[in-house]
């Protein structure tokens, strides 16, 4: 091989200093080992080798963010010494950086090599001159950025949400958006080299970069066109032979010709009815293992290789005209098939970038898969995602729209070194990821358009249309051509915000109000007719545990300082009539309870029901307007601390709310639901399935007083394949006025239980439930695979199995019809079943 690699990753030398210092005590040439330097793990952040040193508490834990503000201002000094062989020192040497936050400059046996200025992309300096057989020395300057920014921080660029200038500032650095605080984030501005480094060595010639493309011939056939970067380093032409693979499907060579400097090698090849990619749920997300050989014509030798993983699709956005008033389609195709798209918006899942492991990676996207999600999409202030993060949505056919990493501000690019830096991070952001299957969608930033447009910058200019509409744009043409781009999200319309096209950020009732009940009034969106909602949400707390986690035992209370800290700014932030925050809005206005009152684990189920039944709702009467409505993106799935209050379904610790169960059973492959009108109460099934399925619907009325349940009809339905379909209507004397009836109906497949809805259109705090007995009984299985059976006296109101976390439920927090069990499969440890317990939480609504 022409090019070899030695890790720099592993532990380093580390100090900290007031700007300057360390320039002038000489660190650059000498390093700074020794007595005073503290372990720098590689990769990694500042605040975890601070910690690690004992000189601060974990960030993350109660309120002390608070007191790492300190760490903003100063710089941060990385050096380590390695060793290169004689026979390693190549034709030429090069030092990268997979991630530096965020200024940095970096010094190679004394001599400076390069600076860089992006956190967000990998930083490679030609260091061939300076390295040396033997011993060598490496070393790091870095910065948060933060003090250059807010030297040139000009009031025209504006950042919305921020306050004062050292959050405004954000909008002047290519650096994790999130981490100046936002409403869901803490304050914590980092440093670090946080991702890999190496030294990389190359003889003669270089395999610089390899991609796949492929299209769907008429037959049935896939043309594939792989592009192959080759650098030739000498003063000579030389023959090659490049041997391109796809498994054992597919393999195609070709000779070429490569001249000193950069060669693109461009290659077709077919492959005869190839297995495809497909988002979850419908169908195999496919991949084949893609390899490329490189040789040398004259001697046979292997002069580079890459593989990865592949996966052969088609992708696009359809806009049509829909029927009436309904405006115009934004429908992802894949494969030829409109799709439903169903998930949510990705944040960060660490405040401190260099802790989010593969393992946490793999777990976050199994439980969107668990909870049928088909699509995530990465929101514009976080950054690009490591390959784990990407190797697990291609191989569980998780699709991503991405947002490039601006949010919420208008950004510096009448700058030259601004735009230089933009045009760079674009070029290495798509090369790095055109070649992945679950990538379906380039969006050019979040908010951006819509607050320029909706008037939030006032008269200024719009300082980022030339990125979003020229840089990026042509830079997703010239090397990604086979997917959308759209300019930002949401975008549609004269405000970006028409429900009539594009996509829209719905946050008209949770954010805005608008409402006739306010922010908790979740009912309100029933009449949103969006195209793609590809935002809009509800907050609860995560569950008990993940709160005595995350706070000291004696901040334990929705009063104190510590929960205040952490809680979502707009929990307080928005005018809720008299009630001090959103969540005790919710509280009175469904549960007829004041916040204060409540103990902490009443407040924590209650506003954790209303959170699931606001998501529930809301994704149900998407869903019924399939195609009409497209998708729908809630915010958001997964958190970057633990918050006290938050938007997602699935906490920092991986630890399920009730919302994620109820999203899952919203957005399952086969979902009936009812829906309130005019004339009464209709009951739909959406399938998303490919193909039609046949079932048994049975549905009826209760009273919960008395337990009583009647079966008003029960029929045989074969539903068409992709599409949503009212079943039934009921007029609107079947339950009438009386808050002590409600429906519920049942869709099955040969007496196994696929989708149900129990439909109560009351205030729960206008419900009056009895005390039931819950019983249960667990069939212990082989390995970790088990299963509960759960029976009720009663109607049970949110049954809940524990603990919840090590048995992994596949449904919970679930309502339960009297005489009517149900066997709920578990996976977890065969220990934790002596734990189990199953309770209803009847008694928590009656108060």
């Amino acid at each position: 091989m022409s090019t070899k690699c030695i890790s720099l990753d592993g532990e380093w030398s580390l100090r900290w200093c007031d700007a300057g210092v360390g320039e002038a005590s000489g660190w650059s040439a000498k390093g700074v080992a020794g007595p005073q330097a503290i372990a720098g793990r590689v990769p990694g952040m500042t605040h975890l080798d601070v910690e690690a040193a004992g000189k601060i508490e974990d960030p993350l834990f109660g309120e002390n963010a608070r007191a790492c503000d300190w760490m903003e201002e100063k710089d941060w000094w990385y050096s380590r010494a390695f060793d290169v062989a004689e026979d390693d020192v190549g034709d030429r040497v090069e030092i990268v950086f997979e991630g530096l936050d965020c200024f940095a400059d970096i010094w190679v046996n004394g001599k400076h090599v390069g600076s860089s200025r992006n956190a967000l992309v990998p930083w490679r300096g030609d260091v061939t001159d300076v390295v040396q057989p033997g011993e060598n020395l490496v070393v790091v300057r870095l910065d948060s950025g933060l003090r250059w920014a807010l030297d040139q921080w000009e009031e025209r660029y504006h950042a919305c949400g921020s306050q004062g200038p050292r959050e405004s500032a954000r909008v002047m650095l290519r650096h994790s958006q999130f981490s100046f605080r936002w409403d869901w984030a803490p304050r914590l501005v980092t440093a670090g080299i946080w991702q890999p480094v190496r030294i990389e060595s190359h003889r003669e010639v270089v395999l610089r970069d390899v991609c796949l493309r492929s299209r769907l011939a008429p037959g049935g056939d896939a043309v594939l066109t792989a592009l192959a970067e080759i650098e030739v380093l000498g003063r000579e032409e030389r023959d090659v032979e490049l041997d391109f693979g796809l498994g054992d499907e597919a393999h195609s060579a070709l000779r070429a010709t490569v001249v000193p400097g950069f060669n693109l090698v461009r290659h077709e090849f077919c492959v005869p009815t190839p297995r495809l990619w497909w988002p979850n749920g419908l169908g195999e997300p496919y991949l084949y293992q893609f390899s490329c050989e490189l040789r040398d014509v004259e001697s046979g030798r292997v002069l580079g290789a890459a593989s990865f993983a592949y996966g052969i699709r088609e992708v696009s956005i359809e806009q049509k005209a829909l029927p009436g008033d309904e405006g115009q389609s934004f429908t992802f195709i894949v494969n030829g098939v409109p799709v439903f798209a169903k998930g949510g918006n990705w944040v960060t899942p660490d405040s401190l970038l260099s802790r989010v492991t593969r393992e946490k990676y793999e777990a976050l996207i199994q439980e969107a898969c668990g909870a049928n999600f088909n699509m995530l999409r990465i929101w514009g202030g976080g950054t690009y995602e490591q390959d784990g993060f990407w190797d697990a949505c291609d191989r569980l056919g998780i699709m991503v729209w991405l947002d490039f990493q601006f949010a919420c501000g208008m950004i510096p690019e009448d700058r030259e070194d601004f735009r230089a830096e933009v045009e760079r991070e674009a070029e290495l952001v798509v090369r790095r990821l055109r070649s992945r299957p679950s990538l379906v969608l380039w969006c050019g930033n979040n908010e951006n358009q819509a607050i320029y447009r909706g008037g939030g910058v006032g008269k200024r200019e719009f300082y980022g249309f030339r990125t979003y509409h020229k840089v990026l744009p042509n830079a997703c043409a010239r090397l990604d051509p086979t997917r959308p781009y759209w300019p930002s999200s949401p975008y549609g319309g004269k405000t970006h915000g028409d429900w009539r096209m594009g996509d829209t950020h719905s946050w008209q009732v949770s954010l805005v109000g608008n409402a006739p009940g306010g922010p908790s009034d979740y009912k309100a969106m029933a009449e949103d007719r969006s195209k793609f909602v590809s935002e809009y949400g509800f907050l609860a707390p995560p569950v008990r545990e993940t709160l005595e986690e995350a706070l000291p035992s004696d901040e334990l209370s929705i009063e104190s300082s510590g929960w205040r800290f952490r809680a979502n700014t707009f929990e307080t932030a928005i005018p809720v009539g008299g009630a001090e925050s959103v969540l005790a809005q919710a509280l009175e206005r469904y549960f007829g309870r004041k916040a204060a009152g409540l103990d902490l684990d009443t407040f924590i189920r209650l506003t954790q029901a209303w959170q699931a039944e606001a998501y529930r709702y809301t994704l149900s009467h998407f869903r019924r307007r399939k195609f009409l409505t497209s998708g729908t993106i809630f915010w958001m799935y997964n958190d970057c601390w633990a918050a006290t209050s938050g938007w997602t379904v699935i906490d920092y610790y991986l630890r399920r709310k009730p919302s994620y169960y109820a999203v899952k059973r919203a957005f399952a492959p086969e979902m009936i639901s009812f829906a309130e009108g005019e004339e009464g109460i209709s009951l739909w099934l959406v399938n998303d399935r490919l193909t039609p399925v046949e079932g048994e619907l049975e549905y009826g009325v209760g009273r919960l007083s008395d337990g009583s349940v009647e079966r008003l009809g029960v029929e045989t339905v074969l539903a068409r394949e992709n599409c949503s379909r009212e079943l039934a209507a009921l007029p609107g004397e079947t339950i009438g006025e009386d808050p002590d009836r409600y429906c519920w109906a049942h869709w099955s497949h040969d007496g196994e239980l696929i989708s149900w809805q129990h439909h109560l259109p009351w205030r729960w705090g206008d419900v009056r439930l009895p005390q039931v007995e819950v019983q249960w009984e667990v069939e212990r299985g082989t390995a970790d695979e088990h299963a509960v059976e759960v029976s009720s006296n009663g109607y049970a109101w949110m049954v809940v199995i524990e603990p919840e976390s090590q048995l992994k439920p596949e449904d919970n927090y679930f309502d339960l019809l009297p005489g009517r069990p149900r066997r709920i499969r578990l996976r977890g440890p065969v220990e934790a079943l002596e734990r189990l317990t199953v309770s209803a939480s009847n008694v928590m609504l009656s108060g």
